[in-house]
């Protein structure tokens, strides 16, 4: 297949990163065209794509943890969670005692600084936590079980007093939510990006080999190109069965290879020797039709909307609906012998 040179300068090709959102799910065009592009156009897209995809990812982890702050500050302010003063070695505990914040799984977390528990029972309990009046107590799922004097953990942490209530934990709980966040969105990128263009890359080399034996004549290149696009598309439909509550280990890969293996076969006739079929114009306004798609998509990844699950799949298939139409109302104007007498194209 030879490669195209893409032209019409820079607004061209911001149009073709804006049509690699959409026309992957519904144009075997798109894929023909793509093919005889540049690789590090496609690559660039797919940049773009993953950053995305991070950037919806790391905003819905930024909300989840800003919810949970503001669960935190509301279980201290309701009572929930007792103010908590550790002063030279004593623990000083508002509201009532004993409390038992968790009991279940074999996990217990108790504040008692009334003497009502004195220890964590090990035939009960694999793990847990008992703050008493002078000691906190410790016991992981190793077996292992700890006592700390109160004083002793002062002097670790250098402060005295150690005041635990809605505004120190929620200070607290600030300055790991930044660090996890930023730390968060780093590894996401690494995967969306890194790992996953290697992952394709492995998968591109494998499905070259495999068409290589079958005499196609298409190189690397191209192979690669219709699988960064296919995971567009991959990565849709893959949401949406998320949303119904399906999903499973390799399923994301599936698709991808489904929907990549159909895009092969559309593209494979024109890297043969055969001259090729007349080319239907791409019509790239159609993907204009997939904004608002795209638009809830993220707000529901982002905010999880209220009836999620029924919007996102209505505009998905709306989408899907008008899109199909578009190609289908255009091909008779594309379609060289529609009009005019012309002569079919040489198969």
């Amino acid at each position: 297949m030879k490669e195209q040179v893409p032209a019409g300068g820079r607004g061209h090709e911001l149009a073709w990163l804006g049509m690699g959102f959409v026309l992957p799910c519904a144009s075997q065009t798109f894929y023909r065209q793509a093919a005889r592009r540049r690789l590090t156009s496609a690559v660039l897209f797919f940049l773009l794509f993953s950053l995305c995809l991070t950037g919806v990812s790391s905003l819905s982890l930024g909300r989840s943890m800003a919810t949970a702050q503001a669960d935190i500050r509301r279980s201290f302010e309701a009572g929930g969670v007792p103010e908590i003063i550790i002063k030279d070695g004593l623990a000083r505990v508002s509201g009532q005692q004993p409390l038992v914040l968790v009991d279940e799984g074999g996990t217990i977390v108790v504040i008692d600084t009334t003497g009502a528990y004195r220890r964590l029972d090990r035939t009960r309990y694999t793990q847990g936590l008992l703050l008493t009046r002078t000691e906190l107590h410790i016991m992981n799922t190793r077996g292992q079980y700890e006592v700390m004097p109160l004083g002793q953990l002062q002097q670790a942490l250098g402060m005295n007093p150690i005041v635990i209530n809605a505004d120190t934990v929620t200070r607290a709980w600030q300055a790991f939510a930044g660090i996890f966040a930023i730390v968060a969105a780093v590894l996401l990128a690494v995967w969306n990006v890194l790992v996953r263009f290697a992952y394709l890359a492995v998968l591109a080399l494998v499905a070259w080999g495999l068409l290589s034996l079958g005499g196609s004549g298409m190189g690397y290149g191209p192979v690669l190109i219709t699988g960064l696009y296919a995971l567009v598309p991959a990565m849709y439909v893959s949401y949406l069965l998320g949303r119904l509550g399906i999903t499973f280990i390799f399923l994301q890969t599936i698709i991808v290879l489904f929907i990549w293996a159909i895009a092969l076969w559309g593209i494979i006739p024109e890297s043969g020797q055969a001259p090729a079929p007349a080319e239907r114009p791409l019509r790239g306004w159609r993907a204009l039709a997939g904004i608002p798609f795209l638009f809830i998509l993220a707000l529901d990844g982002i905010f999880r909307l209220p009836y999620g699950a029924v919007v996102v799949w209505a505009v998905a298939l709306l989408t899907l609906s008008v899109l199909v139409a578009a190609g289908l109302l255009t091909r008779r104007q594309a379609d060289p012998g529609a009009a005019g007498g012309a002569a079919p194209a040489t198969p």
